[in-house]
């Protein structure tokens, strides 16, 4: 009877270790034994570079999965200097008003001649600077567009039924044995093609 009893215990120690077995995958899917704060840090996390960017993102991520701003930085490898920085950088205000002035009245002048124009002022900053504030305020110089086209169907030429209704004029140009270019200004008749019109000069103005 007592053999049948330890046997009878032995057959639940499967079950028994079965049941660990789960607890132990439920817990590696859960993300360990310690129960808390959901884990950010992914397989892949894309890089990021600009440093607004970084505190958008552990803004983001503190928002999201209610983590602290340590652990925030932690996750996504950025200094937690980065993200407390406090810009003290002058706004320019003077030197932002004259550019746009200037750029107002000089339309088509780029950045390096406007800063050529402003250090003439006695408002100096190097190059760099000056092309950060000149695209902070949006003054590139526009890229002129194409040749514009005729939209649409264009109706078909009348044909002329008799003389005298539609001319058509042209420049014929030719040189003299010397080498003098001279030009031939040509009139003709579309109905009966006749020459109406025929003047020849070196030079003809229009």
């Amino acid at each position: 009877m007592e053999g049948q009893v330890r046997r009878v215990g032995s057959l639940g120690r499967p079950a028994a270790q079965t049941a660990g077995r789960r607890e132990r995958s439920a817990q590696a899917a859960a993300g360990g034994r310690r129960a808390g704060q959901r884990h950010a840090q992914g397989n892949c996390v894309k890089k990021i570079l600009a440093p607004s960017h970084k505190r958008e993102a552990v803004a983001h991520l503190q928002t999201l999965f209610e983590v602290s701003q340590r652990r925030a930085c932690d996750a996504l490898g950025v200094d937690r200097t980065t993200v407390r920085y406090q810009s003290r950088r002058p706004d320019d205000a003077e030197a932002r008003e004259r550019m746009r002035v200037l750029a107002g009245e000089r339309r088509r002048f780029g950045y390096r001649r406007l800063h050529w124009l402003l250090s003439r002022e006695g408002i100096s900053m190097n190059h760099k600077k000056f092309r950060r504030l000149y695209r902070e305020e949006r003054l590139q110089v526009r890229r002129r567009g194409g040749r514009k086209r005729a939209l649409g169907t264009r109706s078909p030429m009348t044909i002329p039924q008799g003389c005298n209704q539609r001319w058509s004029l042209d420049f014929v140009s030719d040189a003299l044995t010397c080498g003098r270019r001279f030009r031939i200004f040509a009139v003709v008749d579309d109905f009966s093609r006749e020459c109406v019109r025929l003047i020849a000069d070196t030079s003809i103005s229009g």
